[in-house]
């Protein structure tokens, strides 16, 4: 897509695992989990719910992306096991 581009599991194309918005001011992160399920974010991030489980953390830079390791460790495990299930 134009607007941002996606990042699946290995060998799954269907199971994504976060969105990448980089070319707003302010970068968005997307990632398919609820926001009581996000953990430890970067002072300087905000949080969005996007519907039906997904939540949208915006940063201040492409730099603060290093800052999101965590994170984003957590959607690749939390895909990992739910798809993984089926």
């Amino acid at each position: 897509s134009a607007s941002y581009f996606k990042i699946h599991i290995a060998d799954q194309r269907t199971w994504v695992m976060c969105r990448l918005q980089l070319d707003k001011k302010r970068p968005i992160v997307s990632v398919p989990l609820p926001q009581e399920k996000l953990g430890a974010l970067p002072s300087n991030a905000s949080v969005a719910a996007v519907p039906p489980l997904w939540s949208a953390i915006t940063i201040d830079s492409i730099a603060d992306l290093s800052k999101l390791g965590p994170l984003l460790q957590l959607a690749w495990d939390s895909i990992k096991s739910t798809k993984g299930s089926d």
